[in-house]
């Protein structure tokens, strides 16, 4: 089960997690791999080497019943076996594929819409070994608006296409199992209120203790920042858990925009958390975190493995106004056992993304007008 926020920024993945538990992710093909030998910002990007179908796959809820799309991703082209339909990118609703992204021959870009038709096919053929901006707006719409563009230039629109499908996950990478080419994907946005723009995301791990320290198990370490501060997220050898009948919250400090580099503007953040139940009565377990001092909780739909969750937001959720360096410097991330049932509740792991562009904010782009919001919950 996912957490999506309604409005503006819904997901946010630049891989910095190290391994897709950390990323809300549903499955990784084995030709996919998080790599640190190239990659267009931070410590890690998505990669690829595909010789039949594979790709990286969001967990059913991202989107969350999104029909509204504004998306952004960074790709980086490294060689190509000539063909036709070598997708890069696909919503999915349910099982079936609602508007994709793929390359042909000429390395051109190729956009289809949710009744999979061609859209059309971009001008610009895209170099090996270069990062370029791909960025997708679809209406919400039968017959709506699908349109495509690279590094801020538009390469394909249609009013008449189809544009209405609810999508519930997104593939990066390719389903065609005909094609042949590695690649890399950074600096995923999804949005349902405006084209992202340019952008980066940053991780910021756990570093310390926050301002409550109440769950009473742990196993790792009796320091318990200690157990949920890993790169990759662990979920077995060390944890921090609460067993007893009471309410308890435990919060984790978070590296500074210092220590991380992050300048310019802020332009989302969204919370991850890795958690699980126990079996037995039902309990309300939440996720937490701590922005201007006030604590602010999540209920999350827990099962008995652990799994991720994951909040965006677009302004801070108690102080309001724009996300600025002294307000992400005041987060802490955490979970809440937040009633006296039977159940367990289990943190391995939690840090924030921050997407956010240096020296500035994204360029002005021309949006789209919307005719129907994009629904979260």
């Amino acid at each position: 089960m996912i957490i999506l926020v309604l409005a503006a920024a819904t997901y946010l993945v630049g891989f910095e997690a190290g391994a897709r538990t950390g990323d809300a992710s549903q499955s990784i093909s084995s030709a996919c791999t998080y790599d640190t030998a190239v990659k267009r910002t931070g410590t890690y990007a998505l990669k690829c080497a595909l010789t039949a179908a594979a790709f990286f796959r969001t967990n059913t809820g991202v989107p969350n019943n999104q029909s509204v799309v504004y998306l952004r991703f960074y790709f980086r082209l490294t060689s190509h076996t000539v063909g036709t339909n070598a997708m890069i990118y696909a919503g999915v609703v349910g099982g079936t594929i609602s508007g994709s992204i793929s390359l042909n021959g000429s390395e051109q870009l190729i956009l289809r819409d949710d009744a999979n038709a061609i859209v059309g096919t971009g001008s610009t053929a895209l170099n090996l070994d270069q990062w370029y901006r791909i960025e997708l707006f679809k209406s919400g719409a039968d017959p709506g608006t699908y349109t495509l563009w690279l590094d801020g230039s538009q390469q394909v629109t249609s009013a008449t296409a189809d544009a209405n499908g609810i999508l519930d996950n997104m593939i990066f990478g390719n389903n065609n199992a005909s094609q042949t080419y590695t690649a890399y994907w950074d600096d995923v946005r999804l949005d349902d209120a405006a084209l992202p723009g340019a952008g980066q995301i940053e991780i910021l791990t756990v570093n310390g203790a926050g301002s409550l320290t109440e769950f009473d198990t742990t196993s790792g370490s009796a320091t318990h920042w200690q157990n949920v501060d890993e790169i990759p997220p662990v979920d077995t050898s060390d944890y921090n858990r609460h067993a007893g009948a009471s309410i308890a919250s435990d919060l984790y400090a978070v590296l500074d925009t210092a220590s991380t580099g992050i300048t310019g503007t802020i332009n989302a953040v969204q919370a991850n958390w890795r958690m699980y139940r126990s079996a037995g009565a039902a309990t309300l377990h939440q996720g937490a975190l701590v922005e201007n001092a006030t604590q602010t909780n999540t209920t999350l739909t827990l099962g008995t493995a652990a799994d991720s969750f994951v909040l965006a937001y677009s302004t801070p959720p108690n102080s309001g106004g724009s996300w600025t360096s002294t307000k992400l410097d005041s987060l802490e991330i955490g979970g809440k056992h937040a009633d006296t049932g039977a159940q367990d509740t289990t943190i391995t792991w939690a840090a924030f993304m921050v997407d956010y562009t240096p020296g500035g904010g994204p360029p002005p782009a021309a949006v789209p007008m919307r005719t129907l919001m994009g629904v979260g919950q």
